[in-house]
């Protein structure tokens, strides 16, 4: 996947236009709109089209030889409308086959979604989530973006559960669980059988509660999430996160 700014597709049909109708223009600047154009089908992936440049590039090779200041003879003027011209048709041509997707708007913001994710967060929670996490956050948003809702519910709940192992290890210090054994429910359960130091009530249940309503029906292959519904998660998430964190941050003050 490549992203382009439209405006890109919007400048090759200017250039052209400009290049078939123009009565007056220097060598110089000639070769120069070559090169735009070519730079302009390049950034827009548009390969057959560039590969039908090859006749008017040729052409520029011929124009290079001569005196740059000078304009362009009614008959070179002619060569290159046609060529332009045909170049016109290839564009067209390919044009039919490309298909471009556009993302909507949904309830956070589309740019944070896509390149910024840490905006979503409360200042500062982001940047101190454990690598994994973050990863996990920016590629569940970017789905949420694309409107791949199921795949983005997988991504949050994965970023989620990587906090709540960090959580687990900052708070339980005796009969720690098997790598393989630091799931969702075992690592709830420890903490909630936790005597000092306890964790919220509120911090618990909401995460029983993403554990038994989002993470484990997750792992069906029936489980399906609209976009109303993976959006809802990732603002449970968010929550749970924001309070895992600063859990997190108090315990290792704590043993500073």
């Amino acid at each position: 996947m490549i992203e382009i700014n439209t405006y890109s597709y919007v400048e090759i049909g200017l250039v052209i236009r400009y290049l078939r109708s123009i009565e007056n223009i220097t060598i110089k600047e000639a070769l120069e709109q070559i090169k735009r154009l070519h730079s302009l089908l390049t950034a827009v992936n548009f390969n057959v089209s560039i590969a039908g440049m090859t006749s008017l590039n040729r052409y520029a090779k011929e124009l290079e030889e001569l005196p740059q200041e000078k304009d362009l003879t009614q008959e070179q003027l002619r060569n290159f409308h046609n060529l332009v011209g045909n170049l016109e048709s290839i564009i067209f041509a390919e044009a039919h086959t490309k298909k471009a997707f556009f993302v909507t708007d949904k309830r956070y913001n589309i740019n944070f979604l896509l390149y910024e994710p840490w905006k979503i967060f409360p200042d500062g929670i982001f940047s101190n989530l454990p690598k994994i996490s973050q990863v996990d956050f920016f590629l569940g948003c970017r789905c949420i973006a694309f409107e791949l809702g199921t795949a983005a519910a997988f991504h949050i709940l994965r970023a989620t559960e990587a906090v709540l192992r960090e959580l687990y290890l900052k708070k339980i210090k005796k009969k720690i669980l098997d790598k393989k054994q630091r799931t969702w429910g075992p690592m709830i359960k420890a903490l909630k059988e936790k005597k000092r130091d306890k964790l919220s009530e509120s911090l618990i249940n909401n995460l029983d509660n993403i554990r038994a309503n989002y993470r484990n029906p997750t792992q069906h292959p029936e489980a399906i999430y609209s976009m109303d519904k993976v959006q809802d998660l990732l603002g449970l998430c968010i929550d749970v996160v924001n309070k895992m964190t600063v859990e997190i941050e108090k315990q290792t003050k704590k043993q500073k």
